[in-house]
């Protein structure tokens, strides 16, 4: 895993600049004798994955379908329809496609952790993700129609992702209620899932962690 300094930004997560993160990158694998690259990253696109793919093979993440690869290979967590494979092919043809839970790249177990279990009653707990950067601040706003909206009662985990830029706002705003547990950069998310049967979230791989 490489942490390249042209990365995006916390107030622009999807921003990525290509030529000289691909060179940087490009740099760093050989220096540590990379045999391939798997890129999970919605700023890295064809250029990116042609650029790096001169040195070694590169396989992509994404579960949207209008984006162009170069990739040899795209893993796409989503069931894609004839149509769907159709525009993927369209957009993409020189890159494969594995699509479907099966592909997924999720833990096969969960850690689970008695710390999670708190809630309030009988209700079911809630668990809260919109993903390592949720740019929109998704998050706040739900989190802010559930209590002060609707005022649910049950105990809510709220997943802060790595990337957010609202850790603060969402923070500050929890702390008003006794129902609310902030987790930040959670490596296991099933772990929480596992003990919250109702799971508000974004689409994308975690649906198959939920």
């Amino acid at each position: 895993c490489l942490t390249s300094p042209h990365a995006a930004s916390h107030e622009n997560p999807f921003s990525l600049d290509v030529a000289k993160d691909a060179q940087f990158f490009i740099e760093s694998a050989i220096s540590q004798s990379i045999d391939a690259v798997l890129v999970d990253h919605y700023g890295a696109d064809a250029d990116w994955e042609s650029r790096v793919g001169r040195n070694f093979p590169v396989f992509a993440i994404d579960d949207f379908l209008d984006r162009r690869h170069s990739a040899k290979l795209v893993i796409n967590p989503n069931y894609l329809c004839r149509e769907d494979s159709e525009l993927f092919k369209s957009n993409s043809p020189e890159s494969d496609c594995l699509s479907g839970s099966m592909f997924a790249l999720i833990k096969s177990h969960s850690c689970f952790d008695s710390s999670f279990t708190r809630n309030t009653g009988d209700l079911p707990p809630i668990s809260l993700y919109f993903g390592a950067s949720d740019p929109g601040g998704i998050t706040l706003t739900v989190l802010q129609i559930l209590l002060e909206e609707i005022k649910v009662k049950n105990f809510i985990h709220v997943i802060v992702g790595i990337n957010s830029n609202y850790k603060e706002k969402i923070a500050g705003f929890a702390q008003q209620f006794n129902n609310v547990q902030i987790h930040e950069f959670v490596d296991d998310l099933g772990s929480i899932f596992s003990i919250a049967p109702i799971a508000i979230g974004a689409g994308g791989s975690t649906i198959w962690d939920r």
